[in-house]
């Protein structure tokens, strides 16, 4: 049940979303990308600047499920297994074992995420170094006003 086709969608163009604004978010604040241009970098870096660490667990959880969809479903970051827990749920993600639980559920991945995301957002755009922006430009079409 894990990878049918409205949960992979769905959790993928939520992703690109999340991995493209913080992409945004890390170059407007100037902050080095190239030293290493990893999403897991770029987001610690971004929250970190916007006292924002509570948000790591989940955006891991993400980018892992994210990541597990390359070899359909199962977990292959040996240095990133482990149990995560958001908003007092939690699931093991062990090496070499498809994703299951709390995380892979409707309730999650469509109910939490929505919110979860929503409250990030609030907060991340109330950030003292993001606040007072007009606007963030896009990364890769910076002549364009998002």
């Amino acid at each position: 049940e894990y990878l049918t086709y409205c949960k992979l969608a769905y959790l993928l163009n939520i992703w690109v979303l999340v991995e493209e604004l913080f992409r945004d978010i890390v170059s407007h604040l100037g902050l080095p990308e190239k030293e290493d241009p990893s999403i897991k970098k770029v987001i610690k870096s971004c929250l970190a600047v916007c006292k924002l660490n509570r948000w790591v667990d989940f955006l891991t959880i993400l980018r892992l499920m994210r990541n597990s969809f390359h070899n359909n479903g199962v977990h292959t970051s040996k240095g990133e297994a482990g149990t995560y827990t958001w908003n007092g749920e939690s699931t093991t993600f062990e090496f070499g074992k498809a994703i299951s639980g709390y995380f892979v559920s409707e309730k999650f991945l469509v109910v939490e995420v929505q919110n979860s995301l929503i409250s990030l957002l609030n907060d991340l755009f109330i950030c003292d170094k993001l606040k007072a922006a007009d606007h963030i430009l896009r990364r890769y079409c910076p002549d364009q006003i998002s």
